[in-house]
């Protein structure tokens, strides 16, 4: 058995090359821990040297993708969905293995996705389980997230969710010095420390985030931190969870571990989860800078119901 995870280019990007992929990182590392071997990540983010944009020129995919896998992943944002089209398109030409989308664009376009590409598959939702029951041969009915053609339709299943985010191994990253996440001078490394967002904001599709939010435990994500640090010597962290601080005890407990360790670290928030006191506790832990969402900046607009009224167009 052999499995290709695909990371597709993202050639618009001023530096594309800034995190090792996370999504296709955990169902590698899922795989690999249920005994699955040949697992391989390509990541065209790395690649800058290629003309992606010469849909004529396959030499990125004929240099890049070995063509005798029994399964490829897709894993892909809508800004960069393209290359699902394309790279499916070439498998589909050049090998007899079973193409399997995933990540934000399928999960929340998945009808489009599979009406308008030759994938085989696409999973919505959590990929690491689906991913693992597909290549083992489970009926394709019982793999939950699992959406296919069959009997002329679209079987459309509803986003999985991995409730015990414990449970899951610690993500494969590639070589780091290929990638330019930095804090100040110092590399960093981007985590996640929670699946999900229990909001509705206008400007975010929550299909491909989830509403059911799950947590990580703070001994858990801890654990990957100083193996991280065992392993490159970092102590520079980017937490990528939708929305950080969102429960002001584990927030506190997380502030209590950083400090310990002497980290520096960014995370995601809402303007009104967070105060002055709150600021202050995590700039105390090592906070450097924080990206906060915002709907609009003028309260009348908010009041006025336009960015429900614009949710509703949107939908």
């Amino acid at each position: 058995m052999k499995i290709v995870l695909i990371f597709a280019p993202s050639p618009f990007a001023y530096d594309p090359a800034v995190n090792p992929p996370l999504g296709i990182g955990y169902i590698h590392s899922y795989l690999k821990s249920k005994g699955i071997d040949d697992v391989e990540i390509i990541d065209f983010s790395l690649y800058s040297n290629y003309d992606y944009e010469d849909t004529n020129d396959t030499k990125y995919l004929d240099e890049q993708i070995p063509l005798d896998a029994d399964f490829y992943g897709i894993s892909a944002t809508s800004s960069v969905s393209r290359w699902i089209y394309e790279i499916a398109k070439y498998l589909k030409e050049n090998t007899a293995g079973k193409i399997v989308a995933g990540g934000a664009h399928p999960t929340s376009m998945t009808r489009q996705t599979l009406e308008d590409t030759v994938v085989d598959y696409i999973i919505r939702g959590d990929g690491e389980e689906p991913m693992y029951q597909l290549v083992s041969g489970v009926d394709l009915d019982k793999i939950p997230g699992l959406c296919y053609w069959k009997d002329g339709k679209i079987v459309e299943k509803e986003r999985h969710y991995h409730k015990n985010l414990d449970e899951l191994p610690f993500p494969t990253r590639l070589d780091i010095n290929k990638y330019h996440r930095y804090i100040g001078e110092e590399t960093a490394l981007h985590l996640i420390t929670l699946r999900g967002c229990p909001y509705n904001c206008s400007f975010c599709d929550k299909t491909s985030v989830g509403r059911g939010v799950r947590f990580r435990s703070v001994e858990n994500v801890m654990a990957e931190i100083d193996s991280i640090n065992r392993q490159h010597g970092l102590r520079c962290f980017v937490i990528c969870d939708e929305i950080f601080p969102l429960k002001k005890k584990r927030t506190q407990q997380f502030c209590e571990e950083f400090k310990k360790r002497n980290l520096k670290w960014r995370c995601w928030c809402r303007a009104d989860l967070i105060n002055e006191e709150s600021l202050e506790m995590m700039k105390d832990a090592g906070l450097v800078s924080i990206q906060i969402g915002i709907e609009s900046g003028d309260d009348g607009v908010l009041k006025s119901g336009v960015v429900d009224k614009l949710r509703d167009v949107w939908k």
